[in-house]
């Protein structure tokens, strides 16, 4: 709903020539920062309440560690591995096999523990603010009542599906083969 919003209040911000649209505008303007302020507690909550829900349907521990590797693999993601392939794909006259890059790091992931806890532990330092309806990790793990664990790197759902992806296996080239080729 929020991302609705946003999406109003970017086109009404558009064109300045209709005057519907400086009608629409002016209300948007008055109305959307209310309502993100009313419903900003019921959006941080939700958070919460869906992290119970997971916690319910795995357990606290498989939701704890998805969180934990959500944020320093996010984090490790878009500050290394994605400008490594941007990178390449400049100095290079190949085209770019993200895929191929993500099945690689996969495969080594043991090797980037160390960067990934650190990554951990700057997210858990993080504090709870009010830009974003998300809570931080250390709270989510908290209200989980679970310690911060990097889980283990191998044998992810991810590992699995790149190698084995679409029933290929090692024989069919996997994924990083067939849809690297299509990016």
């Amino acid at each position: 709903m929020d991302q609705q919003w946003k999406g109003l209040v970017h086109y009404f911000e558009q064109d300045e020539d209709e005057w519907l649209q400086a009608l629409f505008r002016k209300f948007i303007q008055w109305y959307y920062p209310r309502f993100c302020a009313l419903t900003f507690v019921m959006r941080r909550q939700q958070e919460y309440i869906a992290d119970a829900n997971a916690a319910n349907a795995t357990s606290a521990q498989v939701t704890a560690e998805s969180l934990v590797m959500n944020h320093a693999g996010g984090r490790y993601y878009y500050q290394e591995f994605l400008p490594a392939v941007l990178e390449e794909a400049e100095q290079s006259n190949e085209e770019p096999r993200p895929l191929t890059r993500l099945y690689e790091l996969m495969a080594s992931m043991d090797e980037k523990r160390e960067r990934l806890e650190e990554y951990m532990q700057k997210a858990l330092v993080e504090k709870t603010g009010y830009a974003d309806s998300h809570p931080s990790l250390s709270d989510r793990l908290n209200a989980l009542r679970c310690q911060p664990v990097l889980p283990s790197l191998r044998n992810q759902a991810v590992d699995v599906y790149l190698k084995n992806g679409a029933g290929l296996g090692e024989q069919g080239g996997g994924v990083p083969q067939s849809y690297g080729s299509d990016w």
